[in-house]
């Protein structure tokens, strides 16, 4: 997962965010400073699919299960 943002008020950039622990390792350095917040998140991995995708896919199994 990775955080944009700071975890002190003195550091921010981009972080590794270890997932198990919480702890936050610095990737690299982007200058301003995002206050203590963490910022924004990533966790990369399996896209969530938007709901018009599910009501599509639904709506297709149902007329061919109609069929």
């Amino acid at each position: 997962m990775l955080s944009l943002g700071s975890i002190s008020a003195s550091r921010g950039g981009l972080f590794a965010v270890d997932q198990l622990t919480g702890a936050a390792s610095l990737i690299g350095d982007t200058g301003p400073q995002y206050g203590c917040d963490g910022g924004l998140v990533f966790a990369p991995g399996a896209p969530v699919p938007e709901p018009i995708t599910l009501a599509t896919v639904g709506l297709g199994l149902a007329m061919l299960s109609r069929r």
